[in-house]
């Protein structure tokens, strides 16, 4: 079963579409409306729109898909009790509805038209409405034992009609030991330490930036995304069936792998580099040494003069000396 929801302002023309008696097979179920017909059913629920008027779309329009091969299991009362669950999970309480099944196509499916405005003068938040829609489908279907559509669609976009036999089967038993063992788990830590004693890895799937944003499950050789072992292994639902949140958990303990992680190829690196250029400077200054030792006395390193007559330095020392005090002798104008 699947389901979508639109909020709409032409409410009067999709009344007459739902209860067109060439499409309309029966209403199944409706909820404080007292007319028989379109227009009856529409001049009531303006009567309590008529408060809102700053609300453009006033109206709600559900469909409610039904698989075809649940078709044949599901009676009247089946679909009465479908509507009526289906209103509640969305909460249309205190909310004008009314439900009707269709006939003019091969797929069976609901019609569901509701009042945006509430009997309180309330209006209906409408934000991913859609999606709501869709998990409320898909909680009904799991309580009645029907087809979820996002399970069949998951299946045909993760397991490629080419897929071996061998991770079909895998993935039946990575999913058979994962649920057992979400049943008993009171944490996240405690449920993977648990999986990795039944031979599942859980591994971190990061970004670009080094940030965690899902997991993944490899077992018997084979990969797969948390989607495809069930909506509760994801890394947000996970810490949620527990009362958590993954938010400032980057380096989740329970999340890395049980073993220590190799040393970083560029600390390695960084180290034989450092090791090599002391190597290179020991060898360096120990040539230089030996170089100086085989010169002699050609250089003095202690005084830092050259090995000549001393008389020399002497007159070179005398001839800068009074080469300054000229340049500093007090310049005159000229006339």
């Amino acid at each position: 079963m699947i389901a979508k929801c639109k909020a709409i302002s032409h409410g009067k023309e999709m009344l007459n579409y739902a209860m067109r008696d060439s499409k309309m097979e029966s209403v199944v179920a409706s909820n404080m409306v007292m007319g028989q017909t379109a227009d009856e059913i529409f001049q009531e629920m303006e009567a309590v729109n008529s408060c809102g008027s700053r609300c453009k779309n006033k109206y709600l329009r559900f469909e409610i898909g039904i698989a075809p091969q649940d078709e044949k299991q599901l009676s009247p009362e089946h679909l009465t009790y479908i509507a009526n669950e289906f209103a509640k999970n969305m909460g249309l309480e205190n909310t004008q509805w009314i439900a009707c099944t269709h006939k003019d196509t091969n797929n069976l499916h609901i019609h569901l038209v509701a009042n945006r405005i509430g009997i309180d003068g309330k209006v209906y938040q409408t934000d991913f409405v859609s999606n709501r829609s869709a998990h409320a489908a898909e909680e009904i279907s799991r309580e009645m034992g029907l087809t979820i559509a996002k399970e069949v669609k998951a299946e045909k976009e993760y397991i490629n009609r080419n897929s071996s036999d061998h991770r079909i089967e895998t993935k039946r038993k990575l999913q058979k030991i994962a649920y057992g063992v979400l049943a008993k788990a009171k944490s996240p830590s405690e449920l993977v330490a648990e999986l990795r004693k039944q031979g599942i890895e859980v591994e971190p799937v990061k970004n670009k930036q080094g940030k965690m944003y899902g997991v993944r499950f490899c077992y018997k050789g084979e990969t797969f995304k948390a989607s495809e072992v069930g909506r509760e292994f994801g890394l947000r639902s996970m810490f949620n069936h527990f009362g958590q949140t993954p938010e400032g958990q980057k380096d989740t303990p329970f999340i890395l792998k049980h073993h220590d992680e190799p040393q970083p190829i560029i600390n390695t690196i960084a180290e034989a580099a450092v090791n090599t250029i002391a190597e290179v400077a020991s060898n360096t200054i120990s040539t230089v040494g030996e170089i100086a030792s085989a010169i002699g006395g050609l250089f003095d390193f202690d005084t830092g003069n050259t090995g000549g007559d001393s008389a020399e330095s002497d007159f070179q020392y005398q001839t800068k000396k009074e080469e300054l005090k000229r340049k500093k002798k007090k310049r005159g104008r000229g006339i």
